[in-house]
């Protein structure tokens, strides 16, 4: 959707991204430590998971989830109202624990906590 992207994309510094700072939520003892960056694009929609370096862990970091359209367990889209600190949520067989976000995502949601 065009108005949405013009909307939505960009205004100035503003980058309309929120991030979320996630742990997998899994009792494999090499897993639980992994720490991941949960970002959607209110633009259009799309989630993409990021796992930063963690040195001498001996698991590759980077892109974890391309960006994409992830449907949640129900059949529906992820939405920014889905992704909230405690939430959890499931991106293609990978069950994640939302454990914090940035200023910018804590700031969106009490702006928008009536829509």
């Amino acid at each position: 959707d065009f108005i949405k992207f013009m909307k939505k994309d960009r205004q100035g510094l503003d980058s309309h991204v929120l991030r979320f700072f996630a742990r997998l939520d899994t009792n494999r003892p090499i897993d639980m430590d992994r720490c991941f960056i949960i970002s959607f694009f209110l633009s259009d929609d799309t989630i993409s998971v990021f796992e930063p370096e963690k040195r001498n862990s001996g698991i590759v970091h980077g892109k974890f989830i391309e960006r994409s359209k992830i449907a949640n367990i129900g059949g529906k889209y992820y939405s920014a109202e889905d992704l909230f600190v405690g939430a959890v949520v499931n991106f293609r067989s990978h069950q994640f624990v939302i454990t914090d976000a940035d200023e910018y995502a804590m700031t969106y949601a009490e702006k928008h906590r009536d829509d």
